[in-house]
């Protein structure tokens, strides 16, 4: 490979899940941009190494109370297989800048480490953060040294601007000239105003996954995450997502599907938004030109309880919708009130309303999963109790019990921080949930619920996998892409 102007890379975490194998769409597009720009730029993720050859290298069972010392054993052994996957990367590619992206508040050590170890290979790549929101990119750049800058909001004009500036041999000199970034002047920490937000979503090119570095270890349907809109309806007050709701052309979203139905033979999506419900004249149309197109497709995405109805789900499953996704957060109406879910209290208050939803997906055969959230400042037992409740009311085919995982910039994350309960790295409110009076109660009560998700997970899978179109598509899938599961350790040296 070429020398590289740019390369992005995803902070590798301690652990395997889901999303180690998965390409999220901003991780080519921002490549993309810069490509568009007579730059060149790559995308690497450390995590696939491993995700290529160790499946379930890290236990999944009780990741929340192990996570500590997971982390800790992660951040000291510079000779694990990711740390050095990266090292090997820098040295072969030779980036001028590298620009580090991550997935999970969780991943602050991870950054840090990220930027010490580009740092360690050579000492004169600028090394640049990416965040949502100013407040996190300050606390990146306060407690590294590796970090030169930050780029924060929305950075597809930003970096554009970072690049051109140092093309030219002017970017450490005019830094505070850019919008979007934070930096450190002496022992001050400043940053610039808040960089261009792009309104019209279909100004952004198509993300080219080619840019993705070892794309053939992927399997083809990592490559099936699409973007169709930024922003939200509502503003739940531990969510970083707010109006204005910013949707894609339906045109433009079918012309990215038919791209990546072509050249990487998935048929399986999913379709990233905050409510595949917010815009149900978007989504008539969007069906409507699926059938059009005769696409033969299998997708999933998110929604939103109250927005559930009859009508539009069998619409959308003539057109390929197979699962949804549903953050039904508590059965407390008193927990919901605290998370700001004011449409999930309207629902939830009215039980015979919620079974009635989820029966609209049950008997139309779409699959659901529920999420329910942990760890809420005065959570009680009757508040934990409410949501095995309505858990076992609504039986959703997937249900997975997580804890409040605020960002930065949220209202949650400030009451945390606040009073001493949260810090950057103990991401997650787990130790709400586990360090009362009655410990133990609360553990065996995790643990419990933990093994019931599994079985759920477990469960969900076979009935996606004995579905004889989905079946057939994924077989037809994987007869073009056979070799992603040929096991070949000697690959493993980097």
């Amino acid at each position: 490979m070429d020398k590289l102007d740019a390369l992005f890379v995803r902070a590798p975490r301690q652990y395997t899940d889901g999303l180690t194998g998965v390409i999220f769409p901003y991780e080519a597009l921002y490549p993309t941009i810069l490509s568009y720009n007579n730059f060149h730029a790559r995308f690497l993720n450390p995590e696939i190494v491993e995700r290529r050859f160790r499946q379930k290298l890290y236990p999944s069972k009780s990741f929340y109370v192990y996570h500590k010392r997971l982390l800790r054993e992660f951040l000291r052994n510079e000779n694990h297989p990711r740390w050095r996957f990266l090292s090997f990367y820098i040295k072969k590619l030779d980036p001028d800048i590298v620009f580090i992206t991550h997935l999970m508040p969780s991943d602050f050590s991870v950054t840090l480490k990220t930027a010490e170890i580009i740092k360690k290979v050579n000492p004169n790549i600028f090394v640049v953060s990416l965040h949502n929101s100013k407040q996190e990119a300050e606390i990146y750049i306060k407690n590294s040294k590796f970090i030169d800058f930050c780029v924060f909001g929305e950075p597809e004009y930003t970096l554009l601007e970072v690049m051109n500036y140092f093309k030219k041999g002017k970017l450490a000199k005019d830094i505070k000239k850019i919008k979007g970034v934070v930096f450190k002047m002496g022992k001050r920490i400043r940053s610039t105003g808040n960089s261009r937000v792009e309104t019209n979503l279909d100004n952004l090119p198509i993300p080219n996954r080619d840019l993705v570095i070892k794309k053939e270890w992927y399997p083809p349907s990592a490559f099936g995450l699409v973007e169709i809109s930024r922003g939200c309806l509502y503003s739940c007050n531990f969510c970083e997502e707010k109006p204005p709701l910013r949707m894609r052309s339906v045109e433009s979203v079918i012309r990215e599907v038919m791209s990546i139905m072509k050249k990487y033979k998935t048929r399986e999506f999913v379709f990233m938004c905050t409510s595949l419900l917010h815009n149900l004249a978007w989504m008539k149309k969007f069906c409507s030109l699926i059938r059009k197109k005769k696409l033969k497709l299998i997708w999933s995405g998110y929604a939103n309880i109250n927005q559930v109805n009859e009508r539009i789900i069998r619409v959308m499953k003539s057109c390929g919708l197979f699962a949804v996704g549903i953050g039904i957060e508590s059965g407390s109406v008193n927990i919901l009130e605290k998370l700001g879910k004011k449409k999930n209290m309207e629902v939830l208050r009215d039980c015979k309303d919620a079974v009635r939803r989820a029966r609209i997906l049950k008997e139309n055969g779409i699959l659901w999963g529920a999420g329910i959230i942990f760890g809420v400042l005065g959570e009680t037992l009757r508040d934990v109790a409410e949501d095995i409740k309505i858990v076992r009311l609504l039986k959703p085919d997937l249900f997975k019990f997580q804890f409040l995982v605020p960002k930065l910039q949220t209202v949650w994350y400030r009451k945390l921080y606040e009073n001493s309960k949260i810090s950057i790295d103990n991401f997650h409110t787990g130790h709400l949930f586990f360090i009362r009076k009655n410990k133990e109660l609360y553990l065996r009560l995790w643990r419990k619920m933990e093994k019931l998700s599994t079985i759920s997970e477990k469960n969900f899978l076979l009935k996606k996998f004995l579905n004889p179109r989905i079946l057939l598509l994924k077989l037809v899938e994987y007869f073009y892409f056979s070799k992603s599961f040929i096991f070949t350790s000697s690959n493993l040296k980097v």
